[in-house]
């Protein structure tokens, strides 16, 4: 089939998009030249396509699981773009196995793969995974993988709410008879305005409502 048409992303100067026709994989590629600052490449180089380009079969990941199979790395893998599910890392003694779940010999590609029904690959991918106890991965090339070296883009821990035009009051009980000790971080936002003995007597407590913090 025709290589997959090209996902919208920012092109890279020095990496760029690759497909792999049999895992149905989309890897990062090295430039033979970086582009240039303005990111437009020279006639003949790896000019952004409409189309991925074909990289190898298998992906680096994937072809190194057929070449060392273990049960510990055997996967399925499930592409968007072929529709199928493929068994990578399989030994051959999970042949028949994988033969009984309706796996078939693709000799162009020399994988075991499931071809599931119309938009359930999904719902297959995950039922195969349980039945034959190993992980699995969905394959889609409008998805950007990360790029290499780089770390991928991770949702920005929330800020601590901003304290700069508010000040807290602080009422507090006084556990064995000591004194309150806040930090110098602390002091900026509370202010000790107010100690009740420990145990607290209900009587002290009263008029304060049911907190201890008070807005200033």
């Amino acid at each position: 089939m025709d290589a997959p048409f090209a996902p919208r992303h920012t092109i890279h100067a020095r990496f760029f998009l690759q497909w792999h026709p049999s895992c149905g994989h989309v890897t990062w590629f090295p430039r033979n030249e970086p582009l240039p600052e303005d990111g437009t490449p020279k006639p003949g180089s790896d000019a952004p396509r409409r189309r991925l380009p074909k990289g190898l079969p298998l992906c680096p990941s994937c072809q190194k699981a057929q070449d060392l199979p273990e049960p510990s790395v055997a996967c399925l893998v499930g592409s968007v773009v072929l529709q199928r599910i493929a068994a990578i890392g399989f030994h051959r003694g999970e042949k028949e196995r994988l033969n009984a779940l309706h796996f078939q010999n693709n000799y162009r590609d020399r994988l075991l793969v499931f071809t599931p029904a119309p938009n359930t690959i999904e719902s297959q991918i995950r039922s195969l995974a349980a039945t034959l106890g190993c992980s699995f991965d969905l394959a889609d090339t409008r998805v950007v993988p990360p790029i290499p070296g780089e770390l991928p883009n991770r949702p920005t821990p929330p800020s601590p709410p901003q304290t700069k035009n508010k000040h807290w009051a602080l009422i507090t009980c006084r556990p064995g008879g000591k004194p309150l000790n806040l930090g110098k971080l602390s002091l900026e936002t509370y202010t000790p305005i107010g100690t009740i003995p420990w145990p607290p007597n209900p009587k002290d407590l009263m008029g304060l409502g049911s907190t201890s913090i008070l807005t200033m």
